[in-house]
C-alpha cells in the first residue's frame, strides 16, 4: 500500500478547447469551454482533477473565476499538509468552505487519483465498481427543428449510444419531442428543461407524458423542491432533479417531499466522485433510478463520471459517451471512446502532459 500520503503541493491551469459543434440549451449557446485543471503532488506522484464549470454562472452560481479564487485562497491552503488516510480525507479538510462544489470536485478527483496510484488500483475500484463497460446516452442541444437532429441521432445510435437526450425550452418542447418520438418510437428518450419553466407551464409539461419519456430533467427552478413536487404529482413521466441536488441533504429533501422519481447525478456539482457515490447509495436505497449527467466535460472529469456510472443504481444510460464527440483532442491515454459494449470503464488515468502545453498556468502552492 505504500507509506503515508501527504499533499505537498498543488498546481492549477486553465485549459480552453473549442467544441466541434456549438451546443445550445435554454440558457445559452456554447462554442468554447474553459475548465480549471488541478494537479496535486504527494509522495512523488501527481493526481489529476478537473472542474468542468461553465464560464458564466448561468447553470449554478459557480463559474471559472469563482473556482480559481476558491482553489487558490480557500481550498488548496486547507489541503496542503493533509494526510490522505482515505477517500473522505479531502472532503473533511474542505468542510468549512461552503458550496464551491465544482472546485471541490477537482480536488477530490485529484486526491482519489493519488490514493488509487498508491494502492496500485483505479478510481473505479476505489468506488467498488467491477463492471468493465457502461451504457452511454447521447445528449443534443436545443435545435431549431427536431429534423435538424435526425442525422446526428442516427449516428449516435449506430455507434452504440442507448439513450437520447434533447434540450427543450418553453415554446420549443412538444414541437421537438413529437417528431423525435414519431421517428424513434422505441428508443429511451429523455428531455432536459434546464430550469426554464415555471408552474405556470404545468399543463404543457404534463402533456409531455404523451411521449413516454424515460425522464424529464429539472424543468423548474434550479434550487427548487416544492414546485417540482407539485408538478410531479400531476405527471406520469418521472421528473429527475439535477441542479437542485448538490448534497445528501438535498436528496433527502427531494425524497421527503416527493419532488422527483429519478435522479440525475453529476459528480461535478456534488463535490466529487466519492461524494456522488453517497448520493447514489441514498437514491438506490429509496428505489430511485439514477442517471449520471455530464457538464461538457473534458476527459479527466468524464473518466470520473464513467466510473460513477458503473455503480449498480445507475440504471439509466448516462451522459458518459466519449469526449471525441465534442472535442478534437483529448488529454488522456488511451482516449475515452465508445466501444461495441458501451463506454469502457477507465483503469489508471494517464494524463498526456504534452497536450497540456496549450493550458494556461494559473498558480502553484506548496506546503
Amino acid at each position: 500500500m505504500g507509506g503515508t500520503l501527504t499533499i505537498e503541493a498543488a498546481e492549477v491551469w486553465t485549459l480552453t478547447q473549442d467544441r466541434l459543434t456549438p451546443f445550445a440549451s435554454a440558457n445559452e449557446t456554447v462554442q468554447r469551454e474553459t475548465h480549471p485543471i488541478v494537479a496535486l503532488r504527494a509522495g512523488g506522484m501527481t493526481g489529476w482533477g478537473e472542474a468542468p464549470v461553465p464560464l458564466a454562472p448561468l447553470y449554478l452560481p459557480e463559474n471559472v473565476y469563482s473556482v480559481l479564487d476558491a482553489l487558490r485562497h480557500h481550498l488548496i491552503p486547507r489541503l496542503l499538509g493533509t494526510v490522505l488516510e482515505g477517500p473522505d480525507s479531502v472532503a473533511e479538510a474542505m468542510t468549512p468552505v461552503r458550496g464551491n462544489v465544482f472546485a471541490k470536485h477537482a480536488l477530490e478527483t485529484a486526491a482519489l487519483d493519488l490514493i488509487a496510484q498508491q494502492r496500485k488500483t483505479s478510481l473505479a475500484a476505489l468506488l467498488g465498481v467491477t463492471a468493465e463497460h457502461v451504457p452511454a446516452g447521447a445528449t443534443f442541444g436545443l435545435p431549431d427543428r427536431a429534423e435538424d437532429l435526425f442525422d446526428s441521432i442516427d449516428a449516435a445510435l449506430a455507434s452504440g449510444h442507448s439513450r437520447i437526450k434533447v434540450k427543450i425550452a418553453p415554446g420549443r418542447d412538444r414541437s421537438i419531442l413529437a417528431p423525435l418520438r414519431k421517428r424513434y418510437s422505441d428508443i429511451a428518450l429523455t428531455a432536459d428543461g434546464n430550469s426554464a419553466y415555471t408552474l405556470a407551464d404545468a399543463d404543457t409539461l404534463a402533456s409531455l407524458d404523451e411521449f413516454e419519456l424515460t425522464l424529464l430533467e429539472q424543468p423548474l427552478a434550479w434550487d427548487d423542491f416544492v414546485d417540482h413536487a407539485a408538478l410531479q404529482a400531476r405527471m406520469r413521466t418521472p421528473l429527475a432533479l439535477d441542479e437542485s441536488l448538490q448534497s445528501e441533504s438535498d436528496l433527502r429533501t427531494a425524497i421527503a417531499l416527493k419532488s422527483c422519481r429519478a435522479v440525475v447525478l453529476k459528480p461535478a456539482h456534488t463535490g466529487g466522485p466519492w461524494q456522488a457515490r453517497k448520493l447514489h447509495d441514498l437514491a438506490l436505497a429509496a428505489g430511485m433510478p439514477v442517471m449520471i449527467g455530464g457538464m461538457h466535460d473534458f476527459c479527466i472529469a468524464r473518466a470520473a463520471n464513467i466510473a460513477v456510472a458503473a455503480l449498480p443504481g445507475c440504471t439509466v444510460a448516462g451522459d458518459v459517451g466519449g469526449t471525441d464527440r465534442y472535442y478534437a483532442a483529448d488529454l488522456v491515454d488511451p482516449p475515452l471512446r465508445m466501444a461495441e459494449d458501451g463506454m469502457p470503464v477507465p483503469g489508471r488515468l494517464t494524463v498526456d502532459t504534452g497536450r497540456m502545453k496549450s493550458a494556461v498556468s494559473q498558480f502553484s502552492l506548496c506546503a
